[in-house]
């Protein structure tokens, strides 16, 4: 669930900045953002049902629902979209065209494509998903799913509320927005997701998390973190009870330490931005069900990316935020900030503080996606929604963006050098960014894009996820237009090398009677076990209805 800022025009100049955790051997005085501290009671256990039986009790449970989760925003309303008849001439520069290479087509490499997690009365989907060493799990509103990577078969499924009922679960709250990461140091998947009373009956809402006990992601460890509830008076990284927890997203720092991580953004009872958060975890102790302790740093920028830390070695997480001048009319600026981890265990000293920021290409936020019969899709707004790839002294991840009038996905490379794993001090040392088209016509809409950087055997590839239409591919009978997932795949130097591209699967249907939500999100996971493949998630479209007729699909690009 997303509410967001409004969808102006573009403005030049954007940043894009970063913020850094970091621990200390130490203790020292405060430093960078304020934070709450919180000891979590030890897990309870889940092992999930056997195979869909648990995705049919909650499709059962929600059959007579139709639940739009909000999409809150700040500043006026959403620009018009490009005409959907032809696509634009005159593309602004971009690295695509001037210099860096656009992304070739080459012979199909989706190798499998898996039927996953399908409508049950909401709108979004949410959809999310990460790859075990032998499953995929997916999630969506309001289900989580195990899938077997190779059949495609259900595994184990389970409702979001009755995955999480041992924690408890109130009887007016509806768990939404979950998110699911891959944590290959410790081979562990992480799930989360919020709760809040759709009735309006309170303004009570927890956070829920999961840590898989074992590497095949079938069973859990079990938490429950209170936002607010009036009844206890507690209130825990919200600024205010009546506030609304929001946009969590899901990361961790795969360092021997750990942590795992929840970004989130907080809007007060007018549905105005009120500040974001970020609560840091420790790792080791969840792995077993054990009591951890957790921070909450807040008062931090809007819509903060957490990030996949790949180094086991790192101490420095580095979360991204589209800033700038002209934010949220425009982004010109990437903006990291530092999350430091020392070489200790005790999270009490673990700070976050500004980081470097970057200046990149000046995009407005994108106009919603046409279907190609006329009816519009949301497409988001310019921050970062999906988690930032964190390999060596790089940091990755896409946004989509205003081209012409066209919803596109840019993805960025940020360089830095931290002086210290102690107390940072890090600095920008290089950019890239590359803007793709998937047809030679530039005439799509991309957008909800994802990424993974890792590196293979024959170099570090970074493959990319992301939803699309194709409005002008509107001849009776025609479904090439319509809404469809594709992915794309390059190796390093990403911005000077081809990327492959890939028609995943293009929905049979639109949806009538919009704007319509959809999607949210994607996903986009190297393969633990396979070199040179990646898994990517996304949504399709079945039917007419937002509510009831959406359909998810995993597929593995090598």
């Amino acid at each position: 669930m997303r509410k967001m800022f409004s969808r102006p025009s573009a403005i030049a100049g954007v940043l894009v900045s970063v913020a850094a955790l970091v621990g200390v051997a130490q203790a020292q005085e405060q430093k960078g953002f304020p934070k709450q501290e919180l000891r979590l009671p030890p897990a309870k256990t889940q092992s999930m049902k056997a195979g869909e039986t648990g995705l049919a009790e909650a499709q059962a449970e929600n059959a007579s629902r139709h639940v739009t989760v909000p999409f809150r925003r700040i500043g006026p309303a959403a620009p018009a979209a490009a005409p959907s008849g032809s696509p634009k001439a005159d593309r602004p520069a971009n690295l695509e065209a001037a210099g860096g290479n656009a992304p070739s087509i080459d012979p199909k490499a989706i190798t499998t494509i898996c039927k996953t997690n399908a409508a049950n009365g909401f709108s979004p989907s949410d959809v999310n998903g990460a790859v075990s060493d032998s499953t995929l799990v997916v999630t969506t509103n309001v289900l989580i799913a195990v899938y077997n990577r190779t059949t495609c078969a259900p595994i184990r499924s389970n409702g979001l509320r009755g995955f999480f009922a041992p924690v408890g679960v109130p009887q007016s709250q509806t768990l939404f927005d979950p998110r699911v990461v891959w944590n290959g140091n410790v081979k562990r998947c992480f799930v989360t997701a919020e709760s809040s009373d759709f009735s309006g009956g309170s303004t009570d809402q927890y956070l829920y998390f999961a840590v898989s006990q074992t590497n095949d992601c079938t069973s859990y460890y079990l938490y429950r973190i209170t936002l607010s509830e009036t009844a206890s008076n507690t209130l825990f990284c919200k600024q205010n009870q009546a506030d609304f927890y929001d946009f969590p997203m899901a990361g961790f720092n795969k360092a021997n330490i750990g942590r795992w991580f929840v970004t989130s953004n907080n809007f007060d009872s007018n549905s105005q931005f009120s500040g974001s958060t970020l609560l840091d975890m420790e790792l080791r102790p969840t792995l077993t069900g054990l009591s951890a302790n957790a921070v909450c740093f807040t008062g931090v920028p809007f819509s903060m990316a957490a990030p996949r830390v790949k180094d086991p070695n790192a101490t420095t997480s580095l979360f991204l935020s589209a800033q700038g001048p002209s934010f949220p009319t425009g982004i010109d600026s990437a903006a990291l900030f530092e999350g430091f981890l020392g070489p200790n265990t005790d999270i009490a000293n673990d700070f976050l503080t500004q980081g470097p920021t970057w200046t990149v290409t000046a995009y407005g936020p994108p106009p919603p996606a046409p279907q190609p019969n006329g009816q519009l899709l949301d497409t988001g707004d310019n921050r970062f929604s999906s988690p930032s790839s964190q390999n060596g002294n790089k940091i990755y991840n896409v946004q989509t963006v205003d081209i012409n009038g066209f919803a596109r996905i840019r993805a960025l490379e940020l360089g830095f050098q931290c002086s210290s794993p102690i107390t940072g001090g890090c600095t920008a040392t290089g950019q890239a960014e590359f803007t793709p088209t998937s047809v030679a016509q530039n005439n799509d809409f991309l957008f909800y894009g994802s990424l993974d950087v890792e590196a293979m055997a024959n170099g570090i590839q970074m493959n990319i996820t992301a939803q699309r239409t194709i409005p002008s591919n509107n001849l009776a009978g025609q479904t090439s237009g319509n809404l469809a997932i594709v992915m794309f795949k390059g190796k390093a130097p990403f911005f000077n090398n081809p990327f492959v591209r890939d028609v995943v699967v293009t929905s049979l249907q639109q949806y009538l009677n919009c704007p319509c939500r959809m999607g949210d999100y994607t996903a986009t996971q190297a393969s633990p076990t396979l070199d040179n493949t990646a898994w990517g998630f996304g949504q399709v479209i079945t039917g007419p209805s937002e509510f009831t007729n959406w359909n998810t699909r995993a597929a593995r690009q090598q």
